[in-house]
């Protein structure tokens, strides 16, 4: 192995190492979805796994840029090695009381706005399994209420808000995209229960 060769091997050690210490499971699934990759498709099981695949994928495809975007935009303490130290005990008095204010404010924005959830849907051809962009996602809510709308990007993938004071509430779901038959389907809101991939069948 040359210079080059060890330097990018251990840059990308490096990358899966912070994404396994740093990142909860839910994070990284989120991540992915941020960067358009399939989580579910990766392979291996658990975090470290998901994490190794997750690098080595995206340096398949020339995207370690944009990998590291995210992480600074997440983890903005994180250099290339990892966390900074802190630098005295004064700023991590001051960033704990900082947190400690921010938390109490979304407490009470939540308390009187009400929280809601992060609906992902993929779509995807019916025949192929191919991703399907652009296809327009509408949620009726019920009478009165005004839908919740999404759109799909390049890779099929899109996320639509849900206010939970709808959760557990009957809706439709319908997912409309062109040379694509309209896909309708009845659905409960909540996390567990809304589907997780629509396929779309194409237009005859």
């Amino acid at each position: 192995m040359n210079k080059e060769e060890s330097v990018k091997a251990t840059d990308l050690g490096r990358l899966r190492k912070n994404l396994t210490q740093y990142f909860s499971d839910g994070e990284l699934r989120d991540l992915a979805f941020d960067l358009g990759v399939d989580y579910e498709s990766l392979p291996g099981q658990g975090k470290a796994d998901k994490a190794r695949e997750l690098v080595a994928h995206l340096e398949r495809r020339g995207r370690l840029d944009e990998l590291r975007e995210q992480l600074q935009r997440l983890r903005p303490g994180m250099s290339r090695n990892g966390p900074r130290p802190r630098r005295s005990s004064t700023w991590a008095v001051v960033i704990i009381a900082t947190l400690a204010v921010a938390a109490v404010i979304v407490a009470i924005v939540l308390a009187t706005r009400g929280a809601g959830f992060s609906y992902a849907v993929h779509v995807q051809d019916k025949d192929t399994g191919l991703d399907v962009p652009n296809a327009q996602i509408t949620i009726y809510l019920g009478e009165g209420e005004a839908p919740a709308t999404g759109t799909t990007d390049t890779h099929g993938y899109a996320r639509i808000a849900i206010d939970t004071s709808h959760e557990g509430q009957p809706a439709t779901l319908v997912v409309e995209a062109a040379r694509y038959k309209r896909f309708t389907q009845a659905v409960t809101l909540g996390k567990d229960d809304l589907p997780l991939t629509v396929p779309l069948e194409p237009a005859q």
